[in-house]
């Protein structure tokens, strides 16, 4: 009995792979003949195809209608042989008609349709496993249609029967649908391009066979009628028709990070409540080969690639225009990387290793973007990205407006887009996937309401803790325009559009994870006995300020012009944090031990006298972040956050395999050139690997990020794969590995980086170089020193503020967390107790976590930050035993000391212009009249000089009251400024603006150097309470021009524009460029 599956309608193309025994099918030959009758009307020959069987008693070959016996020089055989040849890897359209009640002998009647909606491709997996892969492309042709004649897709009333459908494979059933033409023609293409090379140019008319392209179709149709759980399929009405239902909600939670992305779906059913058994990680199809998933955090990498479901040509001849359409023009996750990989082309840009972290670039492309040929020799050249998105947006990433769509101004007419746009295109994808996901048969069959249609209800998006407002807002502008574009590309109209949320960062993600599962799989949903357990008595007295502890060969923190003074535990207004954000500043000193107290005086003490501060260190592949929370229970159950302080450095995971490549890899791969006689190797690798030079191709540029993103990135994972796996202290060296044991040496993109390492070796005179038989031999020590090179720094600033915030319990997550020297590095440093030290890394969680091993832990602490959003998004009393107020949680800058930076990223004390400003509080602009408010001098609003303020303010001498600005003196070139949150000048800087020179006529005659002032824009507060959006606080505009004489200059001689990321050409992993010695 064949299996039935259901489809939801509109649920975009859906997939379901058939498996066939490769045994049976070899054993499967079909026998054809073909018999002349005339000629048609421009004298072509005509044929008519027979199928023969063979007769049981005598073995002869006979008709299967007429029972005729063909001469047997006229009959031809076909089997899985000549079918692999032809179809092998090729999408063909498949005769899946509807149902039409039974004929007067009790067989299936079936209608003359749907012709164009489902697909099939033949895939080899091994010599001994054959699949097909079956597409149906669930979108309802809206014509209504005589029911006797041919239709190419299900129609809303097959919807509304709730119709099925079954695959046929015989001559007489799908004779019709033979004939149509575009079929025929679709065949023949096929059959011309791949039977072989000696006769592939041969039309069909001048070979012995005429009708050979329907032979081996109907063969193919054979060998797939006996493939196992080949499925009637089963339309329901989606919500639609007599049987209407609601749907099923989906919320969506992503962590995008830089280097990897990770996702979880949360299902809400009608009447029932939050039940966590209903959450599952996200799914992300590979559409190059459309039969393997991904359930596992995924690269954030993007390629542009349209996918391919067969010939648009053809398909269009049948009538219908837009069969198999995926409006996404990307590619992502492994399936990106592979094709970032296998491209051959050799002009343009096909993609970016992470599209997060060019949220900032705005401008305009300087080069087209290109579609990835992939493996297509027969294209050079990579075809310009193009498609019905472009005209919808702007070059710099924004949606067009509907008044700007009527009148067809603004969008784009070639593929100029900016980076920062990519991000767009990257959740656009990612929302197309989820789409395909809910609603596929194989997810819903498992859940419950498996007949109901899924529906997309909220968009969660988390961010690191300090990443800058102004790129805060430009994350969910992106975020917006990809739900807004989904919806348009679709034809969602009348649906309604997901909530965007964006108020959740990455570390705190990671708290929810650690409290919610201590709370109720620890301690029974007992949160009073969790703040027994984990905090302290809050102390009713604000204790004196304490300067912290100096780290060795670093001067005191207090005579760095800084003590950071927190308030108490529990004793800082939960208020202010309601209201949006908090007064006071970071906070740092550490809390007096509370007097000891009985057991018995304990269990007297209300829970509501008692608070837990939580903080948490996040190393992602991109950022490393901290977050300090302190939790209170005022009152009841539910628990109140008061966010303390955040950072984020960018300085992470990827940094360390920069570093191993740099430092390990490459000095391997230099000795070996030395011992095969290059003179001088290092300066051949810095030619090879280091910066662009003049003449430089743009082939020669893509075969250099080939060749890292192949060889070197691998080579530096591995190392790091096989330091995670140590277990034994004693063990000094790693186990050593030649290239070739890690790479595919097999795969076409490896044989090009290998060949352009080859070729430049051979030009600088080696002889008997062969990279693939290079050994990485390195010890532990190596590996160690570089994690503490790139991390050391980084977890000695983040630990000294946890100890000097005297935290209750650190959580340390993200992948690099896994690294033992990491490790090694905290608890040296002991911001806290030993055992108050919890890696979330195979930290033992419950049920609720749908990335858990088989023993119930986590095994990727990259997932913590997706299942604790999604956690964040039900704790408002959605929870059993876990309520958290959420509402105080908000994203809320760091930039609190702004300036310029130097060449090394620093921020020194003397570049410091704009200083203790707080960039979360709205200018204020009191009535110039009122006496009660003292005029002061800039001077004393400035801090004092061992205090960091309580409320910070403007310390400048352009400062007033209503307006945040500073001055940039003395500006003669590019100038890269950036800020840090404390008032320590060794304090990690962050880039945030590129003060540069624009395109200005009569540049020659401008008198330098120039003063150029800086204003924060004007702030709508009703509006932003309003859109609770307060993103604008940092944005920045040029204000006043002068130049050495004091004359004022036109503001556009000079361009501000956000820049986040040190180097404005790229990251390393997207140029293939290393600062070598």
């Amino acid at each position: 009995m064949p299996r039935t599956i259901t489809l939801i309608p509109e649920s975009g193309i859906q997939f379901w792979p058939v498996e066939l025994d490769m045994d049976t099918a070899r054993k499967q030959h079909c026998w054809f003949w073909e018999k002349k009758d005339g000629t048609y009307d421009d004298g072509t020959p005509r044929y008519t195809l027979h199928t023969l069987e063979e007769d049981e008693d005598t073995g002869v070959l006979r008709d299967t209608i007429s029972s005729f016996a063909p001469p047997e020089e006229e009959i031809y055989e076909l089997g899985l042989k000549q079918v692999l040849t032809v179809w092998e890897d090729q999408w063909l359209p498949l005769p899946f008609f509807a149902i039409d009640g039974q004929t007067d002998n009790g067989a299936t009647k079936l209608r003359r349709g749907p012709a164009n909606w489902v697909r099939g491709k033949l895939v080899r997996l091994s010599d001994h496993k054959l699949i097909c892969v079956i597409a149906v492309d669930t979108s309802l042709q809206q014509e209504v249609l005589d029911k006797d004649v041919p239709y190419n897709a299900p129609t809303p009333e097959d919807s509304q029967r709730q119709d099925q459908f079954t695959f046929t494979a015989t001559a007489q059933e799908t004779s019709w649908f033979l004939n149509e033409g575009w079929v025929g023609e679709w065949l023949e293409q096929l059959l011309l391009e791949n039977r072989g090379k000696n006769t592939a140019k041969t039309p069909l008319s001048e070979t012995p066979h005429y009708c050979e392209h329907y032979a081996l179709y109907l063969t193919f149709l054979t060998l797939l009628s006996q493939g196992k759980e080949l499925p009637i399929i089963h339309l329901l009405d989606g919500g639609q028709g007599k049987i209407a239902q609601k749907s099923v909600d989906v919320d969506l939670v992503l962590d995008l990070g830089n280097s990897r992305s990770c996702g979880i779906l949360i299902e809400e059913h009608p009447g029932q409540g939050v039940d966590f058994s209903n959450s599952y990680p996200l799914v992300i199809r590979d559409l190059s080969r459309p039969w393997i998933e991904y359930d596992k955090p995924f690269p954030s990498r993007v390629e542009f690639s349209r996918p391919f479901f067969g010939n648009v040509l053809f398909s269009r001849r049948s009538g219908r225009k837009k069969a198999f359409v995926w409006p996404s023009p990307v590619r992502i996750g492994f399936e990106a990387t592979i094709l970032a990989g296998t491209r051959i082309g050799n002009e343009g840009l096909t993609g970016l290793s992470s599209p997060k972290r060019y949220l900032w670039d705005t401008r305009e492309s300087l080069q087209d973007w290109r579609f990835n040929n992939g493996t297509d020799f027969n294209t050079i050249i990579d075809p310009p990205v193009n498609g019905p998105f472009m005209a919808m947006m702007t070059p710099s990433g924004r949606l067009l407006t509907q008044a700007e769509l009527a009148t067809g101004q603004g969008f784009m007419t070639q593929p100029t887009f900016s980076r920062s746009t990519l991000f767009t295109f990257l959740l656009l994808e990612i929302l197309l996937q989820v789409h395909l996901q809910i609603n596929a048969p194989q997810n819903r069959e498992q859940r419950r309401d498996k007949t109901r249609k899924r529906r997309l209800r909220t968009v969660m998006l988390t961010m690191p803790p300090g990443m800058p407002v102004a790129e805060q807002k430009l994350l969910r502008e992106r975020a917006q325009a990809a739900i807004d574009l989904c919806w348009q590309l679709e034809g969602y109209a009348n649906t309604e559009k997901p909530r965007l949320r964006t108020e959740l960062d990455e570390a705190t993600a990671t708290q929810i994870v650690w409290l919610h599962n201590e709370i109720t799989e620890r301690l029974g949903g007992n949160v009073d006995e969790m703040f027994r357990l984990q905090g302290r008595i809050t102390p009713t007295i604000r204790p004196q300020p304490t300067p912290p502890q100096a780290r060795p060969s670093q001067a005191p923190l207090s005579e760095q012009a800084t003590t950071l003074e927190p308030s108490p535990q529990g004793a800082s207004s939960l208020d202010s944090s309601d209201q949006g954000h908090s007064t006071s500043s970071p906070s740092v000193s550490p809390l007096p031990a509370s007097p000891p107290i009985t057991e018995k005086a304990e269990q007297a003490v209300p829970s509501s006298a008692y608070s837990l501060r939580v903080a948490s260190i996040d190393i992602g592949g991109g950022t490393t972040d901290l977050m300090i929370t302190t939790y209170t229970l005022p009152s009841g159950e539910a628990i109140h956050p008061h966010q303390e302080f955040r950072e984020s450095f960018k300085t992470a995971g990827d940094d360390i395999m920069e570093h191993l490549i740099t430092h390990i890899v490459l000095p391997e791969i230099s000795q070996t050139l030395k011992k095969c006689g290059v003179e001088d190797p290092n300066a051949l690798l810095n030619r090879v690997l280091g910066q662009d030079w003049g003449g430089q191709s743009e082939q020669e540029r893509h075969l250099r990020r080939l060749f890292v993103s192949t060889i070197l990135e691998p080579t530096a994972l591995a190392l790091l794969s096989d330091y995670e796996q140590l277990t034994d202290r004693k063990t000094e060296h790693l186990p050593p590995f030649t290239l070739q044991d890690i790479i595919n040496t097999n795969q076409e993109s490896t044989k090009r980086a290998l060949s352009f390492m080859q070729s430049h070796a051979q030009a600088a005179g080696a002889e008997g170089f062969d990279i693939r038989h290079i050994t990485i031999s390195t010890s532990v020590r190596q590996v160690e020193a570089s994690i503490t090179h790139i991390l050391g720094p980084v977890i000695a600033d983040l630990c000294e503020v946890v100890w000097t915030y005297d935290c209750d319990v650190l959580l340390i997550s993200g992948r690099p967390s896994r690294l033992r020297r990491v490790a090694d590095m905290i608890m040296t440093a002991m911001p806290v107790p030993p055992h108050r030290i919890i890696s979330m890394y195979h930290y033992r969680v419950g049920p609720h976590y749908a990335f858990r091993d088989a023993r119930n832990r986590i095994d990727d602490p990259k997932t913590t930050a997706a299942v604790g959003a999604s956690l964040c998004l039900q704790a408002e009393g959605r929870l059993q035993n876990f309520v958290l107020r959420t509402r105080a949680l908000r994203m809320r800058s760091t930039a609190r000391f702004i300036g310029r930076l130097d060449k090394n990223g620093q921020l020194r004390e003397r570049n410091v212009w704009l200083k203790n400003v707080d960039l979360d509080a709205p200018p204020q602009s009191p009535p110039p009249s009122d006496p009660t408010i003292p005029q002061a001098s800039p001077q004393q609003i400035s801090p004092a000089a061992e205090g960091f303020p309580l409320h910070p303010t403007v310390s400048l001498s352009s400062a007033s009251w209503g307006e945040t600005s500073f001055v940039v003196p003395d500006f003669e070139n590019m100038t890269r400024i950036g800020y840090r949150q404390l008032d320590i000048e060794r304090w990690p800087a962050q880039p945030l603006y590129t003060l540069e020179f624009g395109n200005f006529p009569g540049f020659e005659h401008i008198a330098l150097p120039l003063s150029i002032k800086i204003t924060r824009r004007d702030i709508d507060p009703e509006r932003e309470e309003e859109r609770k959006d307060y993103s604008d606080r940092e944005q920045f505009q040029v204000t006043e021009v002068l130049d050495r004489h004091g004359e004022h200059l036109h503001l556009r001689i000079v361009r501000l524009r956000l820049q986040t990321l040190a180097e404005s050409d790229g990251y390393w992993r997207d140029t293939g460029r290393f600062t070598l010695a």
